[in-house]
C-alpha cells in the first residue's frame, strides 16, 4: 500500500470515528511472498525504504487543512499531495516498528518509533535488554496453575512440529530463526514461558501461563527489564480477556510496591 493510500485511510478513520490509529511498520521477511510483489530488493534496504514510508506518512498526518506535501525520496515521490479530511488534533496515531538487526533498531530510531522485539525468555537475573522495547505475546492465566495448564494442554495438545520448520524455510527473518533455537532448549515442564504454540506454528509469539500471580509477576520482570509496550496476542475466547485482566492488575500491584512477592 502506498504511504499516501495508508494516510488517507487512517484520517478518514480518525474523522469518523474520532479516534487514532495506531501504525506497525514492517519490511517482510517471507521470501516467497517478497517475490510475488517484486520486492527484491536486500533487508536493510527495505529499512531504509520503510524509513522513507513513515516520514512520508507522518508528513501528510501533521498536515493542516491548507497544507500540501511536494516529497522526493529514492522510493516516494509526491508532488502538492494532501490528506482530506485531515486528521484531527490529538488523534496522531503511536508508531511501531517490529525487527530485531541493526538496521531495524536505526530505522526505529530515525521515526521515533517504538520497536517490537522478541519476546525472549529472562534471565536469572532479569538482564535482558528490553530497554524501549514493545513485545507480543499470549497469555493463559487462571485463579491457579493447575486449571491454567490444563486449558493450555486441551488447547495446545501434544503434536509434531514440521509446519513451524517449512515455514522457517522461506524466511529471512533472524529473529525468528533465533526463536525457533530457544524454543528447542529444554525448560521445566510447567515453564511459565511456554513455546509449544510456536513451535507447532499456531502463534508466532511466546504464551505466559500459571495462576494471576505467576504470571503477572513474571510481566513485572519484564517490565522491570525495559519494556513499556505489552501487545496482547488475539485472545482465545473473551474469558481470556477477563484473566488476562486479572494477571495484569497483579503486574499493577507490583509495579505500586516495587517488589515481587
Amino acid at each position: 500500500m502506498h504511504p499516501y493510500t495508508a494516510a488517507r485511510m487512517m484520517s478518514t478513520i480518525g474523522a469518523l470515528h474520532d479516534r487514532e490509529v495506531d501504525l506497525n511498520l514492517v519490511v517482510g521477511g517471507y521470501k516467497p511472498d517478497l517475490r510475488a510483489l517484486g520486492s527484491l530488493i536486500g533487508k536493510d534496504q527495505r529499512y531504509d525504504r520503510l524509513v522513507e514510508y513513515g516520514r512520508v506518512m507522518a508528513a501528510l498526518l501533521d498536515q493542516g487543512p491548507d497544507d500540501r506535501l511536494a516529497f522526493e525520496g529514492e522510493h516516494y515521490e509526491l508532488s502538492g499531495a494532501q490528506v482530506f479530511p485531515p486528521l484531527p488534533p490529538g488523534l496522531r496515531s503511536r508508531t511501531f516498528l517490529a525487527g530485531a538487526s541493526q538496521a531495524a533498531v536505526r530505522a526505529a530510531e530515525a521515526l521515533g518509533a517504538t520497536r517490537l522485539a522478541y519476546l525472549g525468555e529472562l534471565g536469572a537475573d532479569d538482564d535482558a535488554d528490553f530497554a524501549g522495547t514493545g513485545v507480543r505475546f499470549g497469555v493463559i492465566a487462571r485463579e491457579t496453575g493447575d486449571e491454567a495448564w490444563r486449558t493450555a494442554l486441551k488447547r495446545y495438545p501434544s503434536r509434531p512440529a514440521r509446519e513451524a520448520v517449512r515455514v522457517l524455510a522461506g524466511t529471512e527473518s533472524g529473529w525468528l530463526r533465533k526463536f525457533w533455537r530457544d524454543s528447542q532448549d529444554e525448560r521445566p515442564e510447567r515453564d511459565v514461558y511456554w513455546m509449544r504454540p510456536f513451535e507447532q506454528s499456531r502463534d508466532f509469539c511466546p504464551f505466559l501461563v500459571g495462576s494471576y500471580d505467576e504470571v503477572g509477576e513474571l510481566l513485572h520482570r519484564y517490565l522491570r527489564a525495559g519494556v513499556t509496550t505489552l501487545i496482547l496476542n488475539v485472545p482465545h475466547d473473551e474469558d481470556d480477556l477477563f484473566h488476562t485482566a486479572a494477571a495484569v492488575r497483579r503486574t499493577e500491584e507490583l509495579a505500586v510496591t516495587g517488589r515481587a512477592g
